[in-house]
This record gives C-alpha cells, sequence and structure tokens, in this order.
C-alpha cells in the first residue's frame, strides 16, 4: 500500500453536486494534528489507504497482461536508479495478505486502480480472463473484509498497444478506446464498487508526457524537454489534455445512462491540486498566482464546472487550445458526482513577461516562474485551507449554489420525497433542550453534527437596557459558540435574549413558478446551470407549501424567533408596480402562523433574490434607478406587515453581494473582469462592486427614512395608518 488517505465522504457533504473528496498524506495531517481521536470525525468520515496498480502489482508479464508506457519507459532505463515494477509489492499474488493488513489497520476504504493492460490487454477487444478474475478476487476479499473499494479505472497506465497503433492520448481514438474498457469495468465490478474515478491526476499527465517528456510518452520539443523521440510542447499538452477530458465526459455519460440507477454508485475524477502561491507582495506576483492556480486547478475543473476552459488559457493559449464545442460543453458540464483533490504542497510563484516568446509551452503559456515549497511534499493546513477556500468561490461558495450538499440548519428536509418530509436533525433535539433549560454544552451524541449547525442564530433583541444606542442584534452561530462555552443554561442569558432560527426565502420556499411568482436573478443563475451539479430551487425545502409545519417544528422547538426573507419577486413579481395578491396571502399567513404559536416574525426584505426584471431592465443593482425600486418595495412590506412585523432588516449581507456579483462573479448577476473573476458576461471588478454596495447603503437608509417618517411611530401605537 502507499499512502494513507483521508478522504471526507456522503456524511459531511450528502447529496449531489460540487462534492469534494480531499486525499490527504496521512503524515502532513497528522504533524500537526492535536489529540484527536477517529471518534472526534463525523460519522460516515472515511479512513482509507490508496495505491495505483503500476506501483503495487507486479506479476507484469503474467497471466495475459501486456505492457503499459510505463513499462516500456522503465525498461528502457528512463528512471534514475534503473528500476522497474515487473514485481514490485507483487500485490497480485499477496492481495489477500494485504487486504488483510488493512482489516487490522482498522480501514474503511481502499482506493486502487484497475491495471487496463492487465485487464484489456491490447486495449481494445478481448478480456483477459485472468484479469477479471484478479480484480474480482480483490473486489471480494475487500468487500468480505468490510473495506469499500474505490476504483480509479485510469492511473498513468496506458496499453503500450494503443500507444504504439494511433499514438495514444493524442488521437481521439482513445476517447472510444477508453469508453469501452470503462464500460467493461461497470459491467464487471460495478454491482459491488460504488465509488468510481475516471482518471487520476489528468491535469499532471499531459505536462510529464507531452510537454517537459520526463514521463512517458516521452515527448516534447526544445527547449522545454530534452532526450525526446518527437512531440511538440506547445500543443500536445492541450490535445491530450482535451482528448481525457471527453474520455471522461464518455465514461460518466455511459455509466448514468446503462448502470448508475442499477448499481447505485458515484462518478466523479480525481484531479492534483498544488497551491500556488505568490512569491513576492507585488501586484505581478499576486496576479501570476491566480493565472498558475487556474492553468493548474481550472484547467480541468472550469470544463467540468461550467463547460468550457478558463477565460484566461483560451487567451494565453490562443488557437493552440482545442475548441469546446457546444455539443462537447453539455455533456462535460457536470460530468461528475464528486471530484477528488490529491493535494500535496505549496508553488511560490512569480510573473515573467512572456508575451514577446515565440517558443511556448504550458508554463509560458502561464507566464510564471515556480519553486517548491521547501518542505516539499509536507501539506501544510493553511495550503489546504486556501485550496478549498477557491474552490468554494471559484465554484460554488453559498448554500443555495452546492445545492442541498453541506446540509445546515435545525429541521432535515427529505429531497427525495415528493412530500418534502420534515424531521428533527440532532442539532435541533440538542437546541430543543437547551432552549427548555439543558446546558449550552452539546451532549456528545450531538456534538459534532452541532459543529456542521448553520442558520442557528441567537439574537440578543430585547437587550437596549444593555446596549441603549447604537442596538446591536448579533446572530451567532451557535456551534461556534458551543464549543468554547461553560455549561450554560438559557437562564445565564439576560431576560429577554431571543432564541431563534432563519433562512432565507430562495433557498426553502420553492414554489419558484407557482401563484404569480417570477424569476430572480438567482433563478437565472441556477437555471443557466451555473450551480454545480445543475441544482435548482424550483421546489428546495417547499416552505411556500409546507410553512405550518414549519412553524410547528419552531415551535416544538421552543424557538422564540424566525428570521425569514420575503421573496421581492414573490411579493411584486415585476420589480416595481402591481402587488401579487397570492404572495401578500403567503406572507400574511406565515407572519400569522408564527404569531400564533408565540414565536416573533423578524424579516428580511431583500436576501439576494432581485427580480430578474429589474436587472434585464437596467442592471439590477448597479443602476441608481434601483433604490427608489426598492424603496417603493419595502413600503409595501411595511404597509402590509408592519403591524406584526416588529423587526426589520433592509438588506442580509449587502458587503458580500457587490464581491461575489460583481468582482469574483461567482454569483448573479455574473459580472466579473480578468483576472478577478473568469466566465462573465460582462462587468468590471474594479469599479462595480463599489457601485453595487453605493446603491445598496442609499436604498437602505431610504428605506429607513420612509419607515421612521410614514409608519415606525403608528406601529408602536398598535394602530393601523
Amino acid at each position: 500500500m502507499a499512502t494513507g488517505e483521508l478522504a471526507g465522504t456522503r456524511a459531511l457533504v450528502p447529496s449531489s453536486s460540487l462534492f469534494i473528496v480531499v486525499f490527504l498524506l496521512l503524515g502532513a495531517v497528522a504533524r500537526d494534528a492535536s489529540a484527536l481521536t477517529r471518534h472526534d470525525f463525523p460519522e460516515g468520515f472515511v479512513f482509507g489507504a490508496g495505491s495505483s496498480a503500476f506501483q503495487v502489482e507486479g506479476a507484469a508479464a503474467e497471466d495475459g497482461r501486456k505492457p503499459s508506457i510505463w513499462d516500456t519507459f522503465t525498461h528502457q532505463g528512463y528512471m534514475p536508479d534503473g528500476s522497474n515494477a515487473d514485481v514490485s509489492s507483487d500485490q497480485y499474488h499477496h492481495y489477500k495478505e494485504d487486504v488483510k493488513l488493512m482489516y487490522d489497520m482498522g480501514l474503511d476504504a481502499y482506493r486502487f486502480s484497475i491495471a487496463w493492460p492487465r485487464l484489456i490487454p491490447d486495449g481494445r477487444g478481448e478480456i483477459n480472463p485472468k484479469g477479471l478474475e484478479y480484480y474480482n478476487n480483490l473486489i471480494d476479499e475487500l468487500i468480505m473484509h468490510g473495506i469499500q473499494p474505490h476504483v480509479t479505472i485510469y492511473h498513468f497506465d496506458l496499453p503500450q498497444a494503443l500507444q504504439d497503433e494511433y499514438g495514444g492520448m493524442l488521437s481521439p481514438r482513445f476517447i472510444e478506446d477508453y469508453a469501452a474498457y470503462a464500460e467493461v469495468c461497470f459491467k464487471n465490478f460495478g454491482d459491488r464498487v460504488k465509488h468510481w474515478a475516471t482518471f487520476n491526476q489528468p491535469n499532471i499527465e499531459p505536462i510529464g508526457g507531452f510537454d517537459a517528456g520526463d514521463r512517458p510518452p516521452r515527448r516534447c520539443s526544445y527547449p522545454f524537454g530534452t532526450n525526446c523521440t518527437g512531440g511538440d510542447s506547445s500543443t500536445e499538452p492541450y490535445i491530450v489534455a482535451h482528448h481525457l477530458l471527453l474520455a471522461h465526459a464518455s465514461a460518466v455519460s455511459i455509466y448514468r445512462q446503462k448502470y448508475q440507477a442499477i448499481q447505485g454508485g458515484q462518478i466523479g475524477i480525481t484531479l492534483m491540486v498544488r497551491w500556488h502561491e505568490q512569491y513576492t507582495d507585488k501586484t505581478a506576483d499576486a496576479v501570476a498566482a491566480i493565472r498558475m492556480n487556474e492553468f493548474h486547478i481550472g484547467w480541468f475543473l472550469h470544463p467540468l464546472v461550467h463547460g468550457n476552459y478558463p477565460p484566461v488559457m483560451r487567451s494565453r493559449v490562443g488557437a493552440r487550445l482545442p475548441s469546446i464545442t457546444a455539443s462537447d460543453s453539455e455533456k462535460i458540464r457536470g460530468s461528475f458526482d464528486f471530484i477528488g483533490i490529491n493535494h500535496y504542497n505549496v508553488i511560490f510563484v512569480q510573473s515573467i513577461d512572456t508575451d514577446d516568446q515565440k517558443l511556448r509551452d504550458y508554463y509560458v503559456d502561464a507566464g510564471v516562474q515556480g519553486e517548491d515549497d521547501k518542505e516539499n511534499i509536507q501539506c501544510h493546513s493553511w495550503s489546504l485551507g486556501k485550496v478549498l477556500n477557491h474552490l468554494k468561490l471559484e465554484y460554488g461558495n453559498p448554500p443555495f449554489l452546492y445545492g442541498y450538499r453541506l446540509r445546515f440548519g435545525l429541521c432535515g428536509v427529505d429531497f427525495t420525497a415528493a412530500a418534502r418530509t420534515r424531521y428533527l436533525k440532532n442539532s435541533a433535539r440538542w437546541y430543543s433542550g437547551f432552549l427548555r433549560g439543558g446546558e449550552l454544552r452539546p451532549e456528545k451524541s450531538y456534538a459534532t453534527l452541532s459543529k456542521l449547525v448553520a442558520g442557528l442564530l441567537a439574537m440578543a433583541a430585547g437587550a437596549r437596557a444593555l446596549v441603549p444606542s447604537p442596538f446591536i442584534v448579533v446572530f451567532l452561530l451557535l456551534a461556534a459558540a458551543a464549543r468554547d462555552a461553560s455549561a450554560l443554561t438559557r437562564h445565564d442569558f439576560p431576560e429577554g435574549f431571543v432564541f431563534g432560527a432563519g433562512t432565507s426565502a430562495f433557498q426553502v420556499e420553492g414554489a419558484a413558478a407557482e401563484d404569480g411568482r417570477k424569476p430572480s436573478i438567482w433563478d437565472t443563475f441556477t437555471h443557466q446551470g451555473y450551480s454545480p451539479g445543475g441544482a435548482i430551487a424550483d421546489v428546495s425545502a417547499d416552505q411556500y407549501h409546507h410553512y405550518k409545519e414549519d412553524v410547528k417544528l419552531m415551535y416544538d422547538m421552543g424557538l422564540d424567533a424566525y428570521r425569514f426573507s420575503i421573496a421581492w419577486p414573490r411579493l411584486i413579481p415585476d420589480g416595481r408596480g402591481e402587488i401579487n395578491p397570492k404572495g401578500l396571502e403567503y406572507y400574511n399567513n406565515l407572519i400569522d402562523e408564527l404569531i400564533m404559536h408565540g414565536i416573533q416574525p423578524h424579516v428580511t426584505m431583500y436576501h439576494f433574490d432581485l427580480p430578474q426584471a429589474l436587472q434585464d431592465e437596467y442592471g439590477g443593482i448597479l443602476s441608481p434607478r434601483f433604490i427608489e425600486d426598492y424603496t417603493a418595495y419595502a413600503e409595501v412590506c411595511f404597509k402590509n406587515f408592519g403591524d406584526r412585523v416588529k423587526h426589520w432588516v433592509t438588506v442580509n449581507e449587502p458587503n458580500i453581494e457587490p464581491i461575489g456579483g460583481y468582482d469574483a462573479g461567482v454569483q448573479p448577476p455574473r459580472r466579473c473582469s480578468y483576472p478577478f473573476g473568469t466566465n462573465c458576461t460582462g462587468g468590471d471588478s474594479s469599479t462595480e462592486p463599489y457601485i453595487v454596495a453605493h446603491h445598496l447603503l442609499l436604498a437602505h437608509a431610504s428605506a429607513v427614512s420612509i419607515y421612521r417618517q410614514k409608519y415606525q411611530v403608528i406601529w408602536m401605537e398598535g394602530t393601523r395608518p
């Protein structure tokens, strides 16, 4: 077995969409870890070990196996020490001993690869019965010992026969042969294998094999590689990567169409993800680090999520970068149930001016020069954190951008059930117990999940005697408080301290096209496929139809308050003008239901879901016209709900929307400019975030002015205007 691995699995991210599985060198993690035990990890967290066929199987010329390109490479003497893998760890003959060792270690999973030249020795055609027997035996042995098989279909070991016949991955014929080989794997092993990776580190093989030429099949061109038999470092890496992407998408398509529903597995791809950090504080180096991460990570992940190569690659590589056609884009985008990450180290990069350089390769195109972290293979917690933050910001950070993978909140919803069945989560049971006089410290059985609670809030409302001016309302992630809290009970909090729960309309209401509601910019964003995995909110938790059940759950938990937002496109579908009577009825009913159960309604008037009509008409928040329309909408809220709503928030997190929507461009309306955002339809990251924030401030002030002048005193006196 090669390296120890930690894989975060479905308990952490239990649904579909951008499911990140992180494979870590265990030694690097252990280096900084506190006295953790296995029980400190969430239920379902998978501990395993991993290997690749060429590294461990041996038996290179036995039982019908034929050479891979790595066999040829090592036998030609290109390994520094002259070694080869003819025998290696000899797992082919010792798999039972290896599985027993895994079992004795208490591993949950074993990630291994299938050797294509062992299963189909000529790359296509006849299946090798001895190869089939070996992998069936290995899988059965793992399952018999309670160890999950996680299978990589291709780990660098292309059959030499295909390399000789048509140049291997340089030819589009590779795509068809790989897809046929993958189907043999699905058909013969898929009844027991529930975790498939199509390729291991496809963003590395094109560089080593076709740019630097220091890996098989040793193709390169001067001055980027030496001692090669042929090649073109300026074009071939991009061609190979393109064929790998198409082969991946083709295999996923076959699995989803023919096997997934029957076998119940998941399929994805595993990328090498180094983190590139700026070498100096110079702006040019900072931009170079961003650019290199796009070349390294975005080369594959951007097409998988967005359907095309990163704009910076298209710009700098030009015609040498193969075009992704509309039909190929449709096939590639979303072709994963998870993304695996192999994270090893940090590369510190400097910007270099390569614009006038005629001889070009991948690194010249990227315009960087780099130096490995001095500690090299050790994984730093800060670098992994930056990788994960980058993946969230670039490919999906908000909970609704993730679909329903990161399960926040108190109440779970069964999204597979047409009735959207509700149930109390462990965090809710603990919270409810606390509200009835229990300690703030979570019970041990609930502790892990309570740390994942989000949207749970403690509101210091009615505390004006403590802080008369300004009046600060604090929304706390209760999980964060719980970790450090002493044995507090509810009675230790000031009289009037409010405990509640919160949501936003887009995340929970559903009924997106019912009863007169029209699209918001988030509906457009998700329907255009920019939510990884294609998640949308047309139904979501369906609170629109189930608000009574939800209020009953809040009441049963003993909550004091519910913070929710009003969907502007439900109340005033076109953003201005006529009020939607069905929308008005829904919010009146929800507010009345809350009050009837003794729960205070805390209302946010705008939570990111601008009516698409206003975006189309004048550019939404970029225009000063937004201020007037928002103010008129806010007044509709005050006038119709203010007799019962005593806590209003004008805008939720206005310091976030300008960044996500107008700088990075990862949220609607997807406006940005290079190099600060990618895949945008237009925008200027240097100015628009500030313009949008300015208009949000003015809109807030305008709404507050109207409330104070026309409604605040009247509603406090308890009479209607």
